[in-house]
């Protein structure tokens, strides 16, 4: 049984630990987003393949964030920058990838601490 089955066979008061959990995740999550999408670039000065694009307008940076949602549970990363999925895909300019590293476990302890 996955943790998402889990989490739905559980009791209300389980479920709305949880929720609250995953929503006091997300200050620290949009946070990390911040500084890793805040490195600051230059037309001399880009990021290079495998890494996250780095800030030259800040559009980005604005207009990515994490999102809670229930049903399927999950917390996701959102762009609305238009070009975002094209440097993560196409340009290799990793945006989510390097953003669920560094958070995972950040994730992983809040949901964990709590259901206590």
């Amino acid at each position: 049984m996955s943790l998402a089955d889990k989490i739905r066979s559980a009791p209300a008061r389980i479920q709305a630990k949880l929720e609250r959990a995953a929503n006091s995740t997300l200050d620290p999550i949009n946070r990390e987003i911040h500084t890793i999408l805040g490195v600051q670039g230059s037309d001399s000065d880009r990021s290079k393949p495998g890494e996250p694009p780095r800030k030259q307008t800040g559009r980005l940076q604005r207009t990515t964030y994490a999102k809670w949602t229930v049903n399927p549970i999950r917390i996701s990363i959102v762009s609305e920058a238009p070009y975002a999925q094209i440097l993560d895909k196409q340009l290799n300019r990793p945006i989510v990838q390097p953003i669920r590293e560094r958070v995972h476990w950040l994730v992983r302890n809040l949901i964990r601490d709590g259901l206590r």
